[in-house]
């Protein structure tokens, strides 16, 4: 039987295009759709073209995941299949409902600190061992990632934008790993280098990747803490310190895999497509 995928993301990004091609391999059609670009007459949804496929993979809408969510809940609400199935359910908004719900299933993570006001930023970074990293709630890609090394630094920066970050203590380390993860299977993992005197080690910004075996420790936690925030697929980043003890640094529901692809040779479109059809033959066996 020949499936409908409606793709939501980037058009161009490789990934899209290696999931496209992997739904089209099995003899699917696959149709693409930039979130930005989707419009609705709610007057006339049943006859909307965006809600006439079977399958709906979301990717790429961290801007935009009040729109997704909405979208989502309507889908499910008429029979479709939906990946991330978070999406459906409730989602996590943002970095510190993620830390929450790590936190809540023991899941190790960097000592965080969060406020939404300069005077509860001071008390709580006063008792803060530095360096510490600032993360925007909603950042990607280590974009707007910063490093500060003093107390008066990083309340300099507060004064400005006591809202819409966290901070996390530094643990200096040559990188981290990216675990990537489909329904309940492990793909692989990466190591990630830092690029020359940056802590950041995103492979956007060019970090230097390898093969990583894991352990079957880690690879349990990574599966721990993709289960804990409740996605289908997630890249799962996980720094050592120096005492080679784990720490959970995010859960990205919507990872990147060109380094990964490159580095260990597996496609990961191909799980997730595969993935989504199983999906799709679980909700028939129950309706």
């Amino acid at each position: 039987m020949t499936l409908s995928f409606a793709l939501i993301g980037p058009p161009t990004s490789p990934n899209t295009q290696d999931l496209c091609a992997a739904a089209v391999q099995q003899g699917h059609t696959c149709t693409l759709y930039s979130i930005g670009e989707i419009g609705i007459d709610f007057s006339a949804i049943e006859t909307h073209p965006f809600f006439q496929h079977d399958l709906y993979l979301f990717r790429g809408h961290n801007k935009s995941v009040g729109f997704a969510h909405t979208l989502a809940l309507m889908l499910h609400r008429r029979g479709k299949v939906v990946i991330d199935s978070i999406l459906t359910a409730s989602h996590v908004r943002d970095k510190i409902q993620e830390i929450a719900l790590l936190e809540q299933n023991n899941l190790p993570c960097p000592r965080t600190f969060y406020a939404l006001r300069v005077a509860q930023w001071r008390v709580l970074l006063a008792d803060a061992t530095f360096p510490i990293v600032v993360k925007p709630l909603d950042g990607q890609k280590g974009q707007d990632v910063r490093k500060y090394d003093t107390f008066a630094e990083a309340m300099r920066f507060f004064e400005e934008n006591e809202r819409g970050f966290l901070a996390q203590t530094f643990i200096r380390s040559d990188g981290d790993v990216r675990v990537f993860i489909v329904g309940t299977t492990v793909l692989g993992a990466i190591k990630r280098f830092t690029v020359g005197d940056d802590f950041r080690s995103n492979a956007s910004l060019g970090a230097k990747v390898e093969k990583y075996v894991l352990s079957s420790a880690i690879a349990e936690m990574a599966l721990k803490a993709k289960d804990a925030v409740g996605y289908d697929i997630a890249g799962v980043d996980i720094i050592f310190d120096e005492n080679s003890k784990p720490f959970i640094l995010e859960v990205n529901h919507t990872p990147q895999w060109s380094a990964f692809k490159e580095a260990t040779g597996i496609n990961p479109a191909e799980d997730i497509i595969n993935y989504a059809l199983h999906c799709h033959e679980k909700k028939d066996r129950v309706l």
